[in-house]
């Protein structure tokens, strides 16, 4: 593993109040990724939380650390049970699924997304989701709905990571899909006005063309009459 600087929990600590979008997005879409790939390798981490996410602040690299609790996908019980809150209905079961660790990171997306003040706060939200209910410091935000399938109490519900991911790619390329619209839309504009402009020149060029003929029948007329 990298050299990395801090946890996340650290950086949760010390973060401003409210995190900007695209950096709450940035650092969610490199635990996805991390969870992807031990998913397609068959292992199920059972303990994702801040604590055992690591970063590096300037860049905002992000990886997981920490796979004490780690096991091979497998079918019969067990007995890992990681972080209470952090936990999934199912695995508290004894129950060994990869979509335990969508559930967890759902969690770290709640404490990502919003200022989360205590515990209490956080395990009174995941409650109020769990139950189809959206507490009001989640019924404005962005993410609420995406929040919402990743701590869903049936895991069948959840997503796996690489749908997340999925999600993630077709975001970016509806957005890159609207700054082209609007480079278009933009490029076509200054294309109008381009043109506006070369008939406005053309029109004043014919403007002093008659200026200056106006002015040769007014000299000549001149000439007439002193004659």
């Amino acid at each position: 593993m990298a050299l990395c600087e801090q946890t996340l929990e650290q950086w949760l600590r010390d973060k401003m109040s409210v995190t900007p979008e695209s950096i709450v997005k940035t650092i969610f879409q490199q635990i996805v990724c991390g969870v992807d790939y031990i998913h397609s390798q068959n292992i199920v981490h059972h303990n994702i939380k801040p604590s055992n996410i690591f970063m590096t602040s300037g860049q905002l690299r992000v990886q997981l650390g920490d796979f004490g609790l780690a096991c091979p996908l497998q079918k019969e019980r067990h007995s890992v049970i990681g972080t209470h809150i952090y936990t999934a209905p199912e695995q508290m079961q004894g129950k060994c699924d990869p979509k335990s660790d969508i559930y967890s990171i759902g969690v770290v997306f709640i404490e990502l997304a919003i200022s989360i003040k205590t515990r209490m706060e956080l395990t009174d939200i995941i409650k109020s989701l769990r139950s189809g209910e959206v507490p009001e410091t989640l019924k404005q935000h962005k993410w609420v709905q995406m929040i919402q399938r990743l701590v869903q109490e049936d895991p069948t519900n959840r997503p796996s990571a690489s749908q997340l991911l999925q999600d993630f790619n077709h975001d970016k390329n509806v957005t890159i899909n609207r700054l082209e619209d609007t480079i278009v839309h933009l490029e076509n504009n200054n294309n109008k006005k381009d043109d506006k402009i070369q008939n406005l020149l053309q029109e004043n060029a014919l403007l002093k063309e008659k200026i200056q003929e106006l002015s040769r029948t007014m000299q000549q007329s001149k000439l007439v009459h002193e004659n």
